[in-house]
């Protein structure tokens, strides 16, 4: 059963629409009690601004409990950074005593803070969401979907943040980093990207590894995920593969799922990204870097 307001929650009523070219629209509505019923929720749609009038009347409404221990971006990373797993590497706390920098867990920090932030001020379009950091991409850098080839397009996506590499030695690539960041620098919009285990998660024994995220793991995330969603408020949510998806779906958010760019997945994925942002360029070059 839902928690009340006594026990510090709140809700968020996400109302999703299509429009006629299959874009999907998330509206959320924060409310510090029990949700309104469906006729009172597309009544609050209805009330909206004019921006949203040209979107078709296909509605369906999810509740989703939100944690609002989480204050703000601070609070935010302070409680991010104090999370800990076995066999999971945290980015913003610990330190690989082979390719880090001494001063690596607060460089990520930093760059988490920056970014954050400068999507706060300027405002997302949408959220794509992964399922776990990559131990050539977010490990190293501590943004998701991000290696570090790629720090300075995710610097010129909010307008020149001052990002900076948290390692020693050769900058690493990943080839889902690359596939993401091609089709970013088409869609030209103020993208937020997320996992829904923020952290990576490894094999136990084999630090320089990937594993999926446990459901412990990643219900234990699930605060930053709705902080996020609550403070950003993007249009449309997109789930990159089935166990984002999955994943979402089982916290009650909808999404949009697009195939994840590895393991053969990589046309798909364009594909579904530029259909879902009504693009027309041909399909970026064939990544051949290593995941």
């Amino acid at each position: 059963m839902p928690r009340g307001p006594d026990n510090n929650s709140a809700f968020i009523i996400w109302v999703s629409m299509r429009s006629s070219t299959g874009n999907v629209y998330l509206l959320p509505q924060c409310k510090p009690k029990m949700p309104p019923s469906l006729v009172q929720a597309e009544d609050a749609v209805a009330s909206r601004p004019k921006k949203w009038c040209h979107i078709d009347a296909h509605l369906s409404v999810r509740r989703f409990e939100m944690d609002t221990t989480i204050k703000n971006t601070n609070d935010f990373i302070e409680k991010l950074s104090n999370l800990r797993f076995e066999a999971v590497f945290n980015p913003y706390r610990d330190r690989c005593g082979e390719f880090d920098n001494a001063d690596a867990p607060a460089i990520r920090r930093a760059n988490l803070r920056l970014v954050i932030e400068a999507a706060q001020t300027k405002g997302v379009a949408s959220l794509w969401i992964a399922r776990d950091l990559g131990y050539r991409g977010g490990r190293r850098t501590g943004l998701a979907l991000t290696d570090e080839l790629h720090l300075e397009a995710h610097s010129e996506l909010y307008g020149s943040l001052p990002l900076a590499r948290a390692t020693h030695g050769p900058a690493l690539a990943e080839r889902t980093a690359t596939v993401i960041w091609d089709v970013l620098s088409v869609v030209g919009q103020p993208i937020f990207l997320w996992n829904v285990f923020p952290l990576h998660p490894h094999e136990q024994g084999d630090a320089m590894s990937n594993r999926c995220h446990t459901r412990a793991e990643r219900h234990a995330c699930r605060p930053f995920l709705a902080w996020l969603l609550q403070t950003l408020r993007p249009r449309s949510v997109i789930a990159i593969g089935r166990d984002a998806q999955s994943a979402l779906s089982e916290l009650d958010i909808i999404s949009q799922q697009v195939r994840h760019p590895s393991y053969g997945g990589q046309t798909e994925f364009v594909s579904g990204m530029y259909h879902h942002y009504g693009l027309s360029s041909p399909v970026p070059r064939q990544a051949s870097l290593p995941f």
